[in-house]
């Protein structure tokens, strides 16, 4: 993931096993498999909220699964770079008795994430943090360049014999 650009990162559950399913995506990074009820199932994405944005695309992070595939999406915007870690989280509804279902939360791997650092990410969002000191110091800059342009004008004038003079209106 690159800072400040904004990733999309999908949650699969497939109804078949693994290894009925196509190669559809070469580069997947991790595959679990679990037997899970087809009632509901809700999956979060969470991580540091200090480091990552993670926003939903779906209303509801809960859904009653539907076959071949269900999927959640989310939106993530990484703040800062380096190593962070996103925590993938199932919780789906297990049958403990006939007719009784209970919430269990299925046991998944935090994913560890290397965040490049954005030059331009971290320009703007310095700029956009002390754009108030930044205006201070160049209006000072332009003030004190001002006054030194007059004194020196000033000096100039007196070298040649004629000094400024004030408007008479």
């Amino acid at each position: 993931m690159k800072q400040g650009v904004r990733t999309k990162v999908v949650a699969e559950i497939h109804f078949q096993a693994s290894e009925d399913l196509p190669d559809e995506n070469p580069d997947l990074d991790s595959e679990e498999t679990v037997k899970v009820s087809p009632r509901e199932t809700c999956v979060y994405l969470t991580g540091d909220p200090v480091v990552f944005s993670v926003d939903s695309a779906q209303d509801l992070p809960c859904m009653v699964l539907a076959k071949p595939i269900t999927e959640w999406i989310w939106d993530v915007t990484p703040h800062r770079s380096g190593e962070h870690e996103l925590r993938l989280q199932v919780f789906a509804q297990v049958e403990v008795e006939p007719g009784e279902y209970r919430r269990v939360r299925i046991e998944t791997a935090d994913v560890a994430i290397d965040v490049e650092v954005n030059r331009r990410f971290v320009v703007i969002t310095f700029l956009g943090e002390h754009w108030p000191w930044l205006l201070g110091g160049l209006g000072m800059f332009l003030l004190a360049t001002w006054k030194i342009w007059f004194e020196w004008l000033l000096k100039k004038r007196k070298a040649e014999g004629n000094p400024p003079q004030a408007n008479q209106g």
